[in-house]
Parts: C-alpha cells; sequence; structure tokens
C-alpha cells in the first residue's frame, strides 16, 4: 500500500468516524490491513520530530476563539477552551512544565 493511499485511509478514517468495516468497505482492504495502516500514520503524525514541531499550545493569554464565542451551539458551554481537537484520534498532553 502507497503511503499516498494509506495517509488517505487516516484522513477518511478521522473526518467521517466511520467504522472499521465501513472503511474497509469503502477501501476494499481487510480490517487487519486497516487497522494497521490507521496506526502507522497515527504513529507516524505523533512522534517527537513532527508533533513537536507542528503541534502549538495557545499563549496562556489567549482569548477564546471567536468561531466558539459567537456560535450559540458551543458558548457557554465551550466557554474557557483555547483550542480543542474535534473528534481526533490524536492522543495530546500538556507540555511537561504545566
Amino acid at each position: 500500500m502507497t503511503p499516498s493511499e494509506q495517509v488517505t485511509i487516516f484522513l477518511y478514517f478521522a473526518v467521517t468516524n466511520a467504522s472499521n468495516c465501513k472503511v474497509c468497505e469503502r477501501f476494499q482492504r481487510s480490517g487487519d490491513t486497516i487497522s494497521k495502516c490507521f496506526h502507522r500514520v497515527l504513529h507516524t503524525l505523533t512522534c517527537p520530530a513532527i508533533y513537536n514541531t507542528y503541534v502549538k499550545f495557545p499563549h496562556k493569554n489567549s482569548s477564546v476563539p471567536e468561531e466558539i464565542r459567537k456560535s450559540k451551539k458551543f458558548y457557554p458551554f465551550l466557554k474557557g477552551v483555547l483550542g480543542a481537537i474535534d473528534g481526533s484520534h490524536i492522543p495530546v498532553h500538556p507540555p511537561a512544565d504545566e
């Protein structure tokens, strides 16, 4: 399986929140292959070289994003939230100094 196909499968999984069975059907691959592919890409994206370069935490003095503040769907439920990863499978940990 090409790296491009693996990333496509990972993104499809992450964006659609589809079951493993649905992803297998969509890409005509076995459940084992889909699972290994997903975890391979996830591991790559969360390795320190990638994660520490591209994942940035908001500053403590940052304001709540406008799209949250102006949305009746999110505010006041997410009041005080500076950033969120919605429906993703990416593990997030606070910096060690906090």
